[in-house]
């Protein structure tokens, strides 16, 4: 893989994958998933951008050049910590824990080592965030409109959801009850209907069922960012029905 992607750049699934099988390891069932994931997890290779439908990846050096190995686990904690808080606090232990894969005793002892972290409890519960370091980024102006992945980090990366989604609305997001995200609209971070897409002969659709009421001002927010999605992707957005939101 190194190789291949060292002479070509970035590669499709199916071309890299192709370019193990030519030299004798065998990718069929499972094991080319699991021959990148594990080369995914060892830093060795990344998602690069995909290209229509088709996921693309790079090499890990050249997509994210200045990176740096830390070896020592508690410095590496530390980072963790800043990184992870800079972005995404003021957040709890237990979201802190629940993202980085640690206990909530190894998820403390990270929080004691930094010293630009104010703890403050709440109901019973520990909340964390920085007291300085980096700026956290710019505010999207109010009425933010966004058209978020099956499995953002906005509902997955916190234990606790109701700040972005009600209770009431949970199992039409999961309507299945079996952990399956579908992909949301939220305003102003807050979970207000989904979305789903139709890609076909170089064109993406969207379409929307939102949970309120609609106005003209939302269907050119979801028109908007449909654009930004399909520009993402390379394709035309389709035009039509689909590319624009239904009545609630």
């Amino acid at each position: 893989m190194v190789s291949a992607l060292a002479e070509h750049g970035e590669l499709s699934r199916p071309d890299l994958l192709g370019a193990v099988a030519r030299h004798g390891v065998d990718t069929a069932g499972e094991r080319g998933s699991h021959l990148l994931r594990w080369l995914s997890a060892r830093c060795v290779i990344v998602f690069a951008a995909p290209r229509g439908t088709q996921q693309r990846f790079a090499l890990f050096e050249e997509w994210i050049p200045g990176s740096r190995r830390i070896d020592d686990r508690e410095e590496a904690l530390a980072e963790y910590i800043r990184r992870w808080l800079a972005r995404r606090g003021p957040a709890t232990v237990r979201d802190l824990a629940w993202w980085g894969g640690l206990t909530l005793t190894e998820a403390r002892h990270a929080v004691s080592l930094v010293d630009d972290v104010e703890a403050t409890v709440l109901d019973g519960e520990t909340w964390i965030e920085r007291t300085e370091g980096e700026a956290e980024p710019g505010r999207p102006a109010r009425g933010d409109l966004r058209l978020l992945p099956p499995f953002g980090e906005l509902l997955l990366g916190y234990g606790a959801r109701e700040a972005s989604l009600d209770p009431a609305d949970a199992s039409r997001l999961v309507p299945s009850s079996n952990g399956l995200f579908l992909p949301a609209v939220t305003v102003d971070g807050h979970v207000v209907g989904t979305w789903r897409r139709t890609v076909a002969r170089g064109t993406v659709a969207i379409e929307v069922d939102p949970w309120v009421a609609w106005t003209e001002r939302r269907r050119a927010q979801v028109r908007r960012r449909a654009e930004q999605y399909a520009q993402h992707l390379g394709l035309a957005l389709a035009e039509g029905p689909a590319s624009a939101p239904t009545s609630p």
